[in-house]
Order: C-alpha cells, then structure tokens, then sequence
C-alpha cells in the first residue's frame, strides 16, 4: 500500500524532495519534456512520469506551470533561462484545459439521452474513449455473504465486456475505508493481485472512486484504467467526479425500480393464489392487478378492469 505523503505547499516543500525529484523538478524548470528528462537521467518515460507525480503531491500542485514557478523561485532553474519556458508551459497548461473540456463534452453528448442498463455501457464507452484509456468500469455493490462488486458497464480495449464478479474487499476503491478517489500510477496488479478486474484485463494503473448513495453509503464505483499511466493532462480526476453524481443518480434510481417490479410480483403471486380471487388497489382506489376468480365474481376478463375504480364496479357481486 502506497506510504504517507505529507505535503508542503510551494517552494518550503522543495526541501523535502529526495535528490532524484530535484534533479526532475530542475529540469522541469528548464523546459523539458519527460522524455528528454528520461534520456538525460538514463532512466525509463514511467519512472520519470512517477517522478513528476510526486512532484505534484509533495509540492501541492497540479499543473507543469507550478513546477515550473517553482523550480524558478527555488533556485533549481535560474529565472533568466526560463522566461520563455514559463511561457511556453503557460501555453501548454490552456491547451490542456482546452482538451480536457473537449473530452468532458464529448463524453457528456454522448450519454445525454441515455437512461436504464444502457446508461452505463455508453458511460463506460466515452470515457474510455475522451480520456484514450483502455478500459472504463461501472460496478454495482451486490450484498451477500460476500459484498461483491458486479459490472454493470465496461468498455475494455474498443469494446463492451460481459458481466464480472469480483470480491469487493479486493478492489482498491474499497480496500481503504475513504470516499475520495484512489490513483494508482503504476503497478496496479502488484498492488492488489487479487483483484479480478486488473488481473483479467492486465491493467497497470488506477484511477476510481466509490458511487454513494442518498445515505452516504458506498453502492457501487466508477473506475478507468491502463495498461501504462493515465494521462493527468486532461483531468481525468475531475471528470470521473462530473460523471459519478449521475451514476449514482442512475444506479439508485434502477435499485427503487427492481425493488418496486420485485414488491408488485410478489403481491401478484399472492392475489392469485387466494382461491376466494382478490385485486391489488392502489391508493386513489384504482384497480393495478385482479385474479381471474375475482374478475369473474363481476363477470369481467382482469385485463377489463385494471385501471377502474373499485367503488365504482358493477356486476355478479352487487345482486
């Protein structure tokens, strides 16, 4: 499991960086990309790009503008060789935002008129596809003797999966007892080698959160994954929060309706097995269900009197 990270925001943090993250924030500050990092330092793209997401918590920020301000203001990148890589960064950290917005609208045109199971398969699918991941999951909390997490949509490597348990003690957003999202930025199966999910689709990194719900329960999770490090630059923490609220919404909503069509059967069952015949009335005094015995005593077919008001009926049972 991932340490404590204490984080000291701006220039104090720089003092508690190991010897490796200066030498990354350095060269941050200096205009370069990871993989001109990784070839000056001898050392692999995904271990730079770890660098630079601890870079990111340590420090407290986000974007390669406040690396860069940083690295300036610390001494790790003197200001006079960087004016024109400030603005350069600048320049990249708008064109980021600029993506990112274009992947949250397509995402949100693509599921807007989609509602039911559907929901989530098209949910899965865009996501997948704005933040050019290989896979996207929605999964259901299913309670029995063991709480399972159950997919409800995926989309993994261009297309739907079928239905897939997995014990939800072993998947990482329910491994730690918190509701805020879990990224895992590499090494995602050593991590939690048990968990079905990684294991079955060979994902590397992490990003999820739990779906909660009106009482603040954990009811489900909305998770992307990859097979190399998920691209931060088009805000994939940020979007998966946007989107979680409605698959909440969606996922309660579909719960109410399986328990109301669940409650109706079984007073369907009920009424008909009464051999004396009997109905279901709702609350305005209207007919939703009646047995055949209990149409007949009015000398009606049931399909003829649902919808009629009991009060109102007329036949056999009047003489």
């Amino acid at each position: 499991m991932p340490g404590v990270v204490i984080v000291v925001n701006g220039i104090e943090g720089v003092k508690s960086l190991t010897r490796r993250e200066k030498q990354v924030l350095s060269l941050i500050g200096r205009g370069h990309a990871v993989p001109e990092i990784a070839a000056k330092l001898n050392r692999s793209i995904r271990t730079i790009q770890a660098h630079r997401y601890s870079l990111g918590r340590k420090l407290g920020v986000r974007t390669s503008v406040a690396l860069v301000r940083i690295a300036m203001e610390s001494g790790l990148a003197p200001l006079e060789e960087n004016e024109d890589n400030y603005h350069a960064d600048l320049r990249q950290a708008i064109a980021e935002r600029k993506r990112a917005r274009s992947a949250l609208l397509t995402i949100e045109s693509g599921i807007s008129s989609v509602v039911g199971e559907d929901f989530f398969r098209f949910l899965a699918q865009y996501l997948a596809s704005a933040l050019h991941l290989k896979c996207a999951f929605i999964g259901s909390l299913i309670k029995g003797e063991d709480l399972i997490l159950r997919s409800i949509g995926c989309w993994i490597e261009g297309r739907g999966e079928e239905q897939i348990d997995c014990p939800a003690r072993f998947c990482p957003c329910y491994v730690q007892n918190t509701d805020t999202p879990q990224y895992i930025q590499t090494g995602a199966q050593q991590m939690y080698p048990d968990c079905t999910f990684l294991r079955q689709w060979n994902m590397d990194s992490y990003m999820g959160l739990p779906l909660l719900g009106a009482d603040g329960t954990k009811i489900g999770t909305l998770a992307v994954m990859n097979d190399s490090p998920i691209d931060e630059s088009l805000y994939p923490e940020l979007i998966l929060r946007v989107f979680a609220a409605r698959a909440s919404a969606e996922l309660q909503r579909l719960r109410a309706e399986r328990a109301l069509r669940a409650s109706e059967e079984k007073h369907r069952m009920i009424v008909e097995e009464l051999q004396s015949g009997g109905a279901i009335i709702d609350c305005q005094g209207r007919i939703v269900h009646a047995s055949p015995q209990f149409a007949e005593c009015y000398g009606k077919r049931p399909k003829d009197i649902i919808g009629v008001n009991f009060l109102k009926l007329k036949g056999r049972m009047n003489n």
